[in-house]
């Protein structure tokens, strides 16, 4: 039949009106399920219907810049996930983000303390009308080093001057270094430092120095110059060991002095017999035994007067005796006879004591033995005595 009167329990949300058993509208607010009861009433009485009406969240409409590049330390990072749906209820993240970079509420913020190479994130914006998500590109890189040379101009001496070359460091940390024109000969370059002995003369130049990292590039400059050495002087060898007349291998320095010096040498002390010292040479035929002895080279000139070292030690020839005696005509006996032993003619106490030690022990034993026989004696007389005694009485 005609439905005269429509009702509806609870109330709908807002948003929504039932009108003659229809409901219309769009609502306003969310709504947890819940059962509504629609009645129906005519003169033949009042019919009832059941429905249930669930009002969602929108789902959330993301967006946000698709890619940050942050400098480790430095970059702080400031951006909202814009969101033109749904109120979001909660909010994720994957993978993890870098330490010191968070994200709250739709808002990505911090400062990286470690860096990141180019990595994809994902955020998840969530709510009753379902999930959705957007994702975007993070990468922290590496400060730009600071790099100087606190001594811009480097000057070294050929052969002479150790070199090291140290950079003042701030920043990031450089990856790697490279450094232009070559080096000289003797110095290398070693993660911004130059260190070495310059093996060749260099006039001025300047030198560029580069120091890179994800962060980009740092460079630095310094002008080196390798002056020739105004003397130098060595022996290529220090220490010469000789037999008694061996005749010794010329020795003789190795040397730069200025074109205007005229060096003169000297040695301390003398050169045992048959060696000779003439301009910083030595050599000659030993002739004497001499213990291992430094001896002081000195040379003089226009310069600051240069000391030099060398040792010399001259030994005794050991001599084997040979002695051969002739079988026949095709064998023959070599006899080698060793060194005769030193006899050491010190007085031996051995000689003393041991003698006088057996004669105290024979003293000893005698006096044992007399003690005894007296003992024995006097145990004698003693038992004589008694049967004296009882023979008397017997009487």
């Amino acid at each position: 039949g005609t439905v005269e009167t429509w009702s509806i329990t609870p109330a709908l949300p807002d948003g929504l009106v039932f009108d003659n058993g229809s409901i219309t509208g769009v609502p306003l607010v969310n709504s947890t399920n819940i059962t509504y009861t629609v009645s129906a009433t005519n003169t033949g009485g009042t019919a009832f219907s059941f429905l249930n009406i669930t009002v969602v969240e929108p789902i959330a409409v993301l967006s946000l810049n698709h890619s940050f590049v942050l400098t480790r330390g430095e970059t702080y990072l400031n951006a909202t996930v814009n969101n033109t749906g749904g109120q979001v209820a909660s909010w994720s993240i994957e993978p993890t983000l870098p330490a010191g970079v968070d994200l709250w509420n739709g808002l990505l913020y911090g400062t990286s303390t470690v860096n990141l190479t180019q990595t994809t994130f994902t955020v998840w914006a969530n709510n009753s009308g379902g999930s959705t998500n957007l994702t975007f590109t993070l990468e922290v890189i590496e400060p730009v080093a600071v790099v100087d040379y606190a001594d811009g101009d480097v000057v070294l001496v050929n052969g002479v001057s150790r070199g090291l070359i140290v950079p003042v460091l701030a920043g990031g940390v450089p990856e790697n270094w490279s450094i232009e024109p070559a080096l000289p000969s003797g110095l290398s370059f070693v993660n911004g430092y130059i260190v070495g002995v310059a093996t060749m003369n260099l006039t001025a130049t300047t030198y560029t120095v580069w120091a890179n990292n994800s962060g980009g590039v740092a460079l630095a400059t310094f002008n080196l110059t390798v002056n020739q050495p105004t003397f130098y002087a060595r022996y290529p060898v220090t220490r010469v060991v000789l037999d008694v007349n061996e005749t010794m291998p010329t020795l003789s320095p190795i040397y730069y002095f200025g074109d205007n010096q005229n060096p003169t040498w000297a040695i301390a002390p003398d050169l045992p017999e048959g060696l000779v010292f003439e301009n910083g040479k030595v050599s000659g035929t030993a002739l004497e035994v001499s213990n291992e002895t430094n001896y002081t080279i000195t040379v003089f000139g226009e310069m600051v007067p240069v000391e030099l070292y060398v040792i010399i030690e001259v030994r005794e020839v050991v001599v084997n005796i040979t002695v051969e005696s002739v079988r026949n005509s095709t064998q023959i006996e070599r006899f080698i006879l060793p060194e005769l032993e030193e006899v050491d003619d010190s007085f031996d106490m051995y000689w003393i004591c041991f003698p006088l030690l057996l004669f105290i022990v024979f003293l000893v034993v005698a006096a044992i033995n007399n003690f005894l026989a007296l003992t024995s004696k006097e145990e004698d007389e003693d038992e004589n005595d008694d049967s004296d005694d009882e023979a008397v009485d017997g009487d």
